[in-house]
């Protein structure tokens, strides 16, 4: 019975000497309870005395496989941000600039398409006789290629051949073209008719901007009006020698 009592106290004494508090608030058993629950008082004795006697330096079980999940923890969470930081850290490439659509090349070319005798806003005016034809130009620039840009298209004339007094008569117009097209009408009327001999024949320049971009021949009789036009050929700034008619 004597022996009993003194293990007891030593068990007290040692209880207390060991006992540390939780890590966690979670747990619910004190670490040297665990043991005295699983082995009883005697096996706790003989578990304390091993502990001794080896250096009693290593914690608890359940303490041990705390710091080690936590140390796991960490070490992911380590990892986690080593991986994220090169996402972090690369920027969105900056946006390229927009390709702006190439400028037309001078100089301009205004080329006959097509040639009407007859149109509602080309004709002879009420009371008066003489002859009518219009024309429909496109623009082209220098490469051959077609400027659908809107223009005001002026026009000059210059004495070839003919009366002088039915040249003066010839008055300059101004056209509007729209996407690169515009229609140029050719006229010559007078009260009385025409006379029967007549012959006029001028050069006409178009000009935007005050460049010359056609050169025509243009050649009025009592029959009717021909349109001879000069073509310039892509990459070329002067007009051929021989002309097509209209």
């Amino acid at each position: 019975m004597e022996r009993k009592r003194k293990a007891k106290r030593y068990l007290a004494k040692a209880t207390h000497h060991f006992a540390k508090p939780a890590l966690s608030k979670r747990a619910s058993v004190h670490p040297l309870q665990y043991y005295h629950h699983t082995l009883g008082n005697q096996g706790v004795g003989r578990f304390i005395q091993a502990r001794l006697r080896a250096g009693g330096d290593e914690q608890p079980g359940p303490t041990r496989n705390r710091q080690r999940s936590d140390a796991l923890g960490n070490q992911n969470a380590a990892e986690l941000h080593i991986a994220a930081a090169p996402q972090e850290s690369q920027a969105p490439p900056p946006a390229a600039p927009a390709a702006s659509p190439p400028a037309y090349v001078h100089p301009l070319t205004a080329v006959a398409l097509i040639a009407r005798m007859q149109s509602e806003s080309c004709k002879i005016p009420k009371g008066q006789h003489g002859v009518s034809k219009i024309v429909q130009f496109g623009i082209f620039d220098f490469n051959g290629r077609r400027v659908r840009d809107n223009f005001t298209v002026n026009e000059q004339f210059t004495l070839r051949k003919g009366p002088q007094s039915v040249f003066q008569s010839l008055k300059p117009n101004a056209a509007k073209a729209q996407r690169g097209r515009f229609d140029d009408c050719y006229r010559l009327y007078q009260p009385s008719p025409l006379p029967g001999d007549l012959r006029l024949e001028v050069e006409q320049n178009h000009l935007i901007n005050g460049r010359t971009v056609s050169k025509n021949y243009v050649t009025y009789t009592s029959n009717g009006i021909s349109v001879c036009v000069f073509p310039r050929a892509s990459q070329q700034k002067d007009f051929g020698t021989r002309c097509k008619r209209f």
